[in-house]
């Protein structure tokens, strides 16, 4: 995994990972006897799905097969529809696809197995679990227990906690969220304070938070399950002046997270494992397609980083790879 980059590089990464996700990368050769595989992100430009991508190209790269990367401008289903349709005219043997909503998306899926390809779920899931050849994710029950835990150290034992999500029916914000509410209720000391959404963007985050604050002055820990919210709360907080009084846990440990870590405006954060999800994924993808069984359902670990252990080995291996 790599180490932290400093803001210039960071830009410069998010850069190249847009013109990926725009163009499509490939590995292996173009002739049609090479297994083709497409990576379908949840949206572009995000950190986790940059570093998704070089744990797919390095497996691509090992196994000798082809692999496309494509996703939607925005973590949106009626977005992700299309993309999804363009991959089925193209009929790869496999697709990796973070599904952006548990239902809607269920119709494109269904469509793409009929024309032959293996899919499996990275990340985000359908609701119906019968749909994909496997799924690979995160172990959301252990980040909620990880974030309570986390909680509870920073506030002393005491303090009101508000979830940040995306939307309703997003398989892996709505499992965070539901799996912190549940292990709050081992610190006694600890209350929930519902959940908000902010459409995963930075701005509506900001907003979001400030009215929340003014509206319960008592909350004292924000919870956000993405990037992008994080961004806003980290940035709400911060004109609001508030940051050392209420600690905020974010998820993911890309460039800017590890930035807004060092620089205080974050408390610490829940770093998945999303480089290890694309290199699974397209060895599992490769086997379906070569008639292997593979494990219906995975689970990739988390660990809670601070900046107390951010420059330990252990660290080190969850911040999120993405120069590849």
């Amino acid at each position: 995994m790599t180490t932290f980059h400093r803001s210039a590089r960071a830009a410069a990464l998010m850069s190249a990972a847009f013109a990926i996700a725009v163009t499509g990368c490939s590995s292996g050769s173009g002739d049609p006897g090479v297994t083709h595989v497409t990576l379908i992100q949840g949206v572009k430009g995000n950190p986790f799905y940059t570093a998704m991508a070089c744990g797919a190209q390095e497996a691509a790269a090992q196994l000798g097969v082809r692999l496309d990367v494509t996703a939607p401008d925005q973590f949106d289903a009626s977005l992700q529809t299309p993309v999804v349709n363009a991959v089925t005219a193209k009929r790869p043997d496999g697709v990796l696809i973070a599904p952006t909503d548990a239902v809607a998306m269920r119709p494109p899926i269904k469509n793409l197995i009929s024309s032959g390809a293996k899919v499996v779920e990275v990340d985000t899931a359908l609701e119906d679990t019968t749909v994909s050849t496997a799924h690979l994710t995160t172990d959301n029950q252990a980040a909620g227990k990880a974030a309570a835990a986390k909680f509870n150290e920073i506030l002393g034992g005491k303090g009101k906690i508000l979830a940040l999500s995306s939307a309703p029916g997003i398989s892996t914000n709505d499992e965070r969220v539901a799996e912190l509410k549940k292990a709050l209720t081992n610190y006694p000391g600890l209350e929930f304070a519902g959940v908000q959404y902010t459409k995963e963007d930075a701005t509506i985050a900001a907003s979001v938070v400030s009215a929340a604050l003014t509206a319960e002055p008592g909350i004292t820990g924000i919870f956000s399950v993405n990037s992008p919210s994080t961004q806003g709360a980290a940035t709400s907080l911060r004109n609001a002046g508030v940051a050392n009084r209420v600690k905020l846990i974010g998820f993911d440990a890309g460039p800017q997270q590890i930035e807004q870590l060092k620089q205080g405006s974050v408390a610490a954060l829940v770093a998945q494992s999303p480089y290890q999800i694309g290199r699974d994924g397209v060895q599992y993808v490769v086997d379906a397609v070569a008639g292997k069984e593979v494990p219906k359902s995975s689970l990739t670990p988390v660990m809670v980083i601070d900046v107390k252990n951010l420059e330990s080995p252990e660290a080190q291996n969850f911040v999120y790879k993405t120069d590849c």
